[in-house]
């Protein structure tokens, strides 16, 4: 594997780890479904200018493919992050991270339901190492602090959002065959739409919360 991927690799992790404390420091100050909606808007402008040229030359592919690429930005994009944010108001950003810490084992136990794909040693050993990494890191070196912690809505259906990232991942092996650019502005633009009737059921339920200064600095 080349270096920059290891790189990407663990940018993606500091990122992701990231995340979890920001949906957590955004509640009270921007909706979950709020959030989910202002951060696709932003990322369908940020790929505009990098991916519409290309995704107007894909475009026969990409509409031949619609379904699978909705529902991919569907699963992925829009309804993992709607829970994501949701169960990050009932449950710690601890508890978060140790629970997506699953995901490697659900996508390694899809990918051989689905695709037969055996696992392979080397997989085992990461999926190990990253529960046991993750288990120390949230019981700071205590692994008996585990066994307090409260489980509550927000584990059950962080368990929901866990399942839903993990379909999308092994759905990629199902992309079609276009280039990145296209591929990420047609996944974010699916995804804004489907977000779309989130973010007015929050409204017309009276449960939206606009940002403020702090939900605008979490949200970008």
């Amino acid at each position: 594997m080349h270096r920059a991927a290891y790189l990407f690799l663990l940018s993606t992790m500091l990122l992701w780890g990231g995340n979890s404390v920001a949906g957590k420091l955004a509640v009270g100050h921007v909706s979950p479904m709020t959030l989910v909606f202002l951060r696709w808007v932003m990322a369908v402008l940020i790929l505009l200018p990098v991916g519409w040229r290309t995704l107007r030359e894909d475009w026969p592919e990409v509409r031949s493919h619609w379904k699978l690429l909705a529902g991919l930005g569907a699963c992925g994009f829009t309804i993992f992050n709607v829970i994501f944010y949701t169960a990050l108001n009932y449950t710690t950003a601890i508890n978060v991270s140790i629970e997506q810490a699953a995901i490697p084992i659900v996508i390694i136990l899809a990918n051989f339901m689905f695709f037969r794909l055996r696992v392979r040693p080397l997989q085992i050993v990461g999926v190990v190492l990253t529960i046991v990494g993750v288990a120390l890191t949230a019981s700071h070196g205590d692994l008996g602090q585990l066994l307090k912690l409260d489980l509550n809505f927000g584990d059950a259906i962080m368990l929901v959002a866990v399942l839903c990232y993990s379909l999308y991942s092994v759905g990629l092996r199902l992309r079609p065959a276009i280039r990145w650019q296209s591929f990420m502005l047609a996944l974010s633009f699916a995804a804004l739409l489907i977000s779309l009737p989130f973010v007015i059921w929050e409204i017309a339920a009276g449960r939206a919360v606009m940002p403020d200064a702090s939900g605008w600095a979490l949200t970008l």
